[in-house]
């Protein structure tokens, strides 16, 4: 649900932390800390990735690519007005 809304929805901004663009390990539950459940009872452990990437490593390099693209450098004036 929150993948939907913030993909779909303009008044649904999250931002991303900085390691979301370097660190493959946050988002994984390397040490099997004990995260909770969910309500079906299901145990939390890694992130659950989006289908268009493969692992963490994968997520995390093309969120720097895009990051680092041509068409970022040319609209981040237009994100920052609109975050802040």
């Amino acid at each position: 649900a929150s993948w939907d809304a913030c993909t779909r929805s303009p008044s649904d901004v999250k931002e991303l932390t900085p390691e979301f663009f370097y660190q493959p390990q946050a988002l994984r539950n390397d040490n099997r800390l004990p995260l909770g459940t969910r309500s079906s009872g299901e145990v939390l452990g890694d992130v659950v990735l989006p289908p268009w990437a493969s692992s963490a490593g994968d997520f995390v390099h093309k969120h720097r690519a895009a990051l680092e693209s041509e068409f970022v450098t040319r609209h981040l004036n237009e994100w920052v007005d609109l975050v802040f």
